[in-house]
């Protein structure tokens, strides 16, 4: 995070095109996101890549969690669809 004056900014990960990364690549970086989101139960969060479209699967403990996941993969690159399946316990 960088600071100007009162104003902080949030350095964002670049955002890349799933159609420019294959299946296995793309799936260690969602890996990875979810790994360094700042929330361990996100660590847990199952992940497939299928042709570019992401699948999330796994239980959460709310649906916060189940939303910042998402965001999360969303965040990290443009897929072409996130399926959540993530039950919350």
């Amino acid at each position: 995070m960088e600071s100007f004056g009162m104003h902080t900014t949030a350095l964002l990960p670049r955002v890349v095109s799933s159609r420019s990364l294959g299946d296995d690549r793309l799936l260690g970086q969602l890996r990875s996101a979810l790994r360094e989101s700042g929330y361990a139960a996100l660590e847990r969060v199952g992940c497939r890549v299928h042709e570019g479209d992401v699948v999330l699967s796994g239980r959460l403990s709310s649906y916060y969690l189940k939303q910042v996941a998402q965001e999360t993969v969303l965040r990290t690159v443009r897929v072409g669809r996130v399926h959540n399946q993530i039950h919350v316990d």
